[in-house]
């Protein structure tokens, strides 16, 4: 059984690339010309030409915007940063430091509740036996 007829042609094409050049990703210029981002993906796999289409159009998307950010980057040091802080992210990048603490700054308070058991119903774990132990005989039986 064949599948539906592609939507694929060269005007489409074009309008794709043409939304990539103007730095959209290629989600959004999939669904502004009327076609999934599953379809581009098969698109691209199939059709080489195509991809490297594609990869050009977003490469002189980032060198436009490379340069405008360098531009401004004359005038405004911020511009100069945003850029290093992205594109050189290790040794630029903002450094966040999260802690967790408990109340009043304390410990954290963790506990392990398995997913097969429900926390209201009965917890009878202390009659089971630790991982790895040997089963210990019932009152009264002989091991």
């Amino acid at each position: 059984m064949a599948g539906a007829p592609t939507k694929f042609n060269k005007a489409r094409a074009d309008a794709i690339c043409e939304s990539l050049r103007n730095g959209n990703t290629r989600t959004c210029a999939a669904e502004a010309n009327g076609i999934s981002r599953e379809t581009l993906r098969l698109w691209l796999a199939d059709n080489l030409a195509f991809l490297g289409e594609v990869e050009k159009a977003e490469a002189d998307a980032e060198e436009a915007m490379a340069t405008v950010v360098k531009r401004a980057a004359v005038k405004n040091w911020c511009a100069a940063a945003w850029w290093l802080e992205r594109r050189r992210r290790d040794d630029y990048g903002k450094q966040e430091k999260i802690e967790h603490s408990g109340p009043g700054g304390g410990p954290l308070r963790l506990e392990y509740v398995n997913d097969w058991r429900r926390r209201d119903e009965q917890d009878d774990s202390a009659s089971l036996p630790a991982p790895g132990a040997a089963e210990s005989p019932t009152p009264g039986e002989t091991p």
